[in-house]
């Protein structure tokens, strides 16, 4: 797979051992999947993030098309 983008920013992530909240994690994209790792502040375990963006993606192009229909209506 090629690495199509490096960047930071803030995900939702939890832990195994109850840790659920935001954090900042630098990501690498590859086509819709980012994928991360990030250390959790209370047990210190270190934790992976991955997020398949396709279907979000897909949500948004439905939700344009949406409003594009009721403008040109």
């Amino acid at each position: 797979m090629q690495i199509e983008d490096v960047y930071w920013d803030e995900r939702c992530v939890t832990c195994e051992c109850g840790f659920d909240g935001d954090m900042e994690l630098q990501l690498v994209c590859y086509g819709f999947t980012e994928i991360g790792e990030w250390d959790c502040p209370e047990c210190k375990n270190l934790n992976e993030y991955s997020n398949d963006s396709a279907f979000d993606r897909a949500d948004e192009y439905r939700d344009r098309m949406k409003d594009e229909r009721a403008w040109s209506k």
